[in-house]
């Protein structure tokens, strides 16, 4: 009996002395040991059936690589550029390429620029998640330099101090999947998602499963659900548009009285927050800062308002209680002279860019990646190479 527990010892020593090197090697141990307990997807490409949110029949690609980022870009020494924001950035279902920070990479190429631009957009994360981001994620990265950090902010903001919101801004222990965990499922994740071995085995299996269930060679089958493929059913998109159709006719000129009135009302309900927020931008703008690149800030954008000339129409409750926390944004990039886009005024929303209130389609990605590249190549001292 001892001789078999011998020989049984011996050969799993032996297979664990062969492991190692091959977990060292081809594992993620040593790519950014700091990230172990990174709890957001990564190492993830999903295709993804859009049709409920906007025309396309095709599977999106949705790619987050072992850092956590989307975007195409060379090497991590090579990101010029960083994006961080809320699901508004990470644009989850918006294809590879054709997100807003891939069109500013695209157009900032196109005009002469060589610029490498990496997406580290989180969903639900406000400014405190952004901040938090740097102690929890970016600063475990090495090789990580960008010139600018671009930051899309505004519409999550008011959320913050509430339960809900405050369990989405640690990425150490919140998946959107799972919810906020304990620290062994993190250490579970965590060795899921840096073992070779574990990746290989998942990997096999997975591929023996979908030629069972035969997926595999149909890797873009359309969304079965007759009722979300019916042209009875509008998708996101047609739903934005009739919602805007109904709400357009509230109407209201800016800077008039009326408007004045209403937003310093605003304003006094909500100056503690507004406050607040000052003092995390000012927060965030320092971590930027320190981590040596240069802060761009980004006013958010909703579809169920829109300014026509010197009007606005659609909600206009939706516009009152976002707007002051953009002016927030405004007068800081003011006062520490920063290049403040603000696609909140700038960028005209045209049916068929949001397949809801807050989210664009490629269409209206576009629109918002190419009003930052035409202000980021305006300056006068931009701190990129040319081709």
């Amino acid at each position: 009996m001892k001789r078999y527990v011998s020989i049984i010892l011996v050969n799993l020593i032996l297979i664990l002395i062969l492991l190692i090197p091959i977990e060292l090697i081809f594992g993620g141990w040593l790519k950014a040991p700091g990230m172990w307990d990174f709890a957001a997807y990564r190492n993830v490409h999903w295709r993804i059936g859009v049709e409920r949110y906007y025309k396309r029949s095709d599977r999106i690609n949705y790619k987050r690589d072992y850092y956590g980022f989307r975007g195409n870009y060379k090497n991590i020494e090579d990101i010029d550029i960083l994006t961080i924001g809320g699901s508004t950035t990470d644009e989850r279902f918006v294809n590879d390429g054709e997100t807003w920070p891939d069109t500013l990479a695209k157009c900032l190429r196109n005009i002469g620029y060589d610029a490498d631009v990496a997406n580290a957009g989180i969903s639900g994360q406000s400014s405190v998640g952004h901040i938090l981001n740097f102690h929890n994620w970016l600063n475990y990265i090495d090789g990580l330099s960008p010139k600018y950090i671009i930051a899309f902010v505004g519409i999550n903001e008011r959320g913050v101090g509430t339960a809900w919101q405050s369990k989405l801004e640690d990425i150490r222990t919140f998946t959107e999947a799972h919810g906020q965990h304990d620290k062994w499922k993190t250490i579970r994740k965590w060795l899921r998602r840096n073992s070779a071995v574990y990746n290989l085995v998942k990997t096999v299996g997975g591929n023996i499963k979908a030629w069972e269930l035969g997926y595999a060679i149909l890797p873009d089958f359309q969304i079965s659900d007759h009722e979300i493929n019916s042209p009875k059913r509008l998708n996101g998109a047609e739903q934005v548009e009739l919602n805007y159709a109904q709400d357009s006719r509230e109407i209201l000129k800016i800077d008039s009285p009326q408007y004045k009135l209403h937003l310093d009302k605003v304003r006094a309900g909500i100056n503690s927050k507004l406050r607040g927020y000052e003092t995390r931008i000012d927060h965030l703008t320092k971590e930027i800062v320190n981590f040596g690149a240069t802060p761009i800030y980004v006013t958010n954008i909703r579809a169920d308002y829109r300014f026509k000339g010197k009007f606005i129409a659609g909600k206009l409750r939706k516009y009152f209680e976002l707007e002051p926390y953009h002016e927030v944004t405004r007068r800081h990039c003011r006062e520490k002279n920063l290049l403040c886009v603000d696609v909140s005024r700038k960028v005209e929303v045209a049916p068929g860019d949001f397949f809801d209130v807050m989210h664009t389609t490629p269409s209206g990605s576009q629109k918002i990646g190419q009003e930052i590249c035409n202000k980021l190549s305006s300056l006068n001292n931009i701190h990129l190479k040319k081709h």
